[in-house]
């Protein structure tokens, strides 16, 4: 599957904020092939995924994966598919690359439209 059809299917599968279990397996799935080492986080959704470059400084790159529900559907009305494919793309841009001059932190970080994601990921340990 390339980009274009990782959007497509994301756009297609839409899922609340709190609920982004078969978004995050849909983006793993998609990212399984890439030698990245995905990270769990301790919510059900938001994972993260690690390029270690062996550098001293991380550069952090956020997907938010939540859609909103509009006339009682939800839908990425908010762009959140571009965004996570996106993101995908930099994954697959990382490891075609040997050497980069940052460690590469991607996050994809669920409930994102209610405020709770961001608070989850800044409370994890990990």
């Amino acid at each position: 599957m390339d980009l274009k059809e990782l959007r497509k299917i994301l756009h297609e599968n839409a899922e609340e904020s709190g609920y982004e279990v078969k978004t995050k397996q849909i983006l793993k799935d998609f990212l399984c092939g890439h030698h990245g080492l995905v990270i769990e986080s301790h919510d059900d959704c938001s994972f993260y995924v690690f390029y270690d470059f062996h550098k001293e400084k991380t550069v952090m790159i956020r997907a938010e994966m939540d859609g909103i529900s509009i006339e009682n559907q939800c839908r990425h009305a908010c762009g959140h598919d571009g965004h996570m494919s996106m993101v995908c793309g930099v994954s697959e841009r990382l490891n075609q690359v040997n050497d980069f001059s940052v460690n590469v932190l991607l996050v994809f970080q669920s409930s994102e439209e209610t405020g709770a994601g961001a608070l989850n990921i800044l409370n994890d340990p990990v």
